[in-house]
Formats: C-alpha cells, sequence, structure tokens
C-alpha cells in the first residue's frame, strides 16, 4: 500500500523521500542511514538545494557520516527550501528497536518544525512503537474495517499483472485466488502525521 501511496504522490510531482526498509538488512538499518537517503532522495531532483548537501561534505565530513543531529540539522535546512514535502517510512518495525525509536523522534521533531511535512510511517503491530507514538499521531489499522478495500487494492494489482503474463486461464484463475489471499492475511498499521501539525 505504501508503494502505491508514494506513486500516487509522485505522480503529482510533489518533493517525496521514501525508505522501504527490510528484515533482511535489519543488523545494518540505522536512523543515520535512513536520513541519509531522504536527504539525497530529496536533493536530487533541486538543483538550488544540492549546495546545502556539497558544503556539508566539504566541511563537515565527520559530522555527516556519524551524527544524527547533525542530519536532522541538513535534512532541516533542505526541507526549508521546499514546498509540501512527503516522507514515507514502510517497515519501520523491521529496524532494531533503538534505531527506530530514535528514526521517529527525529522525523516527529521536523514535523513539528514544519507545517509543510507529511509523514507517514508503515508499520506492524509493536509495543514501542505504539508507545512512543500514542496520542501524537492516530494510526491506521489496515486490517480494521478496510477488508473490502484491501480486497479491491488487491485485486486490481492482479488484474494489471495478469495482463502482463503469457498465461491460460486457469492458471490466471489459481493466481487469482492466491492473490486474494493476500487481502485476508493483511496486517499492520499506518501512521500519518499530519496531526501534529493541527
Amino acid at each position: 500500500m505504501t508503494s502505491a501511496i508514494a506513486r500516487r504522490i509522485e505522480s503529482r510531482e510533489d518533493p517525496l523521500a521514501f525508505a522501504f526498509l527490510s528484515y533482511r538488512f535489519r543488523e545494518d538499518l540505522t536512523a543515520l542511514k535512513v536520513l541519509h537517503s531522504i536527504i539525497l532522495q530529496l536533493v536530487l531532483g533541486e538543483r538550488h538545494l544540492q549546495p546545502i548537501l556539497i558544503t556539508a561534505y566539504d566541511k563537515n565530513y565527520r559530522q555527516l557520516n556519524s551524527s544524527v543531529d547533525f542530519a536532522k540539522s541538513l535534512l532541516r535546512l533542505i526541507l526549508d527550501g521546499l514546498p509540501t514535502t512527503f516522507i514515507l517510512i514502510d517497515g519501520l518495525d523491521e529496524m532494531l528497536e533503538t534505531e527506530r525509536v530514535l528514526l521517529l523522534r527525529v522525523m516527529l521533531e521536523l514535523v513539528k518544525d514544519h507545517n509543510d511535512l507529511k509523514v507517514l510511517f508503515s508499520s506492524r503491530p509493536e509495543d514501542d512503537i505504539s508507545r512512543f507514538l500514542a496520542r501524537k499521531v492516530s494510526p491506521i489499522r489496515v486490517h480494521d474495517g478496510n477488508k473490502e478495500d484491501i480486497e479491491a487494492y488487491v485485486d486490481k494489482r492482479a488484474s494489471a499483472w495478469l495482463l502482463d503474463l503469457p498465461v491460460s486461464a486457469s492458471v490466471a484463475s489459481e493466481i487469482r485466488k492466491l492473490m486474494g489471499k493476500v487481502a485476508l492475511h493483511a496486517e499492520g498499521n499506518l501512521y500519518p502525521t499530519p496531526t501534529l501539525n493541527g
């Protein structure tokens, strides 16, 4: 679902950065690396912001590569030069607890300081994430009351995918049945943060 949201934002040409986190790289997933990825994505298409990153690299290389606070300050400067910006972080629960809490803290501070920053976290339910976000955001539970929406989404994606596959009608029917089971087992939370801005 997060990738569908990302495509929708991209189609509107709003500034967008995203991170799709994977359990396979859990030991290497740090808040600093995610922040670096976000910074790079935001400046790549914005020539007027690239000197900010170049200067940070030239003059503060060690801090850039080791300090979450420095990366947060750099990202703050970049956001000051952008219109409404969207950051999507999918699979927050795939990070180690200490790193994801640090990333949450940084992102929520940025949202608080920038009215035009919109952040969406997606995650399976985890106690530390729920505790940290309690009273700060309104979670959307993807398995509560939107089964039909998920089924419709999966069906639409499966149909588009099957159009490109050279398979018989019986194989296509079997694939549709298997894809239908995906919707039944979808669970997790989306944490959109615009509510922090009022």
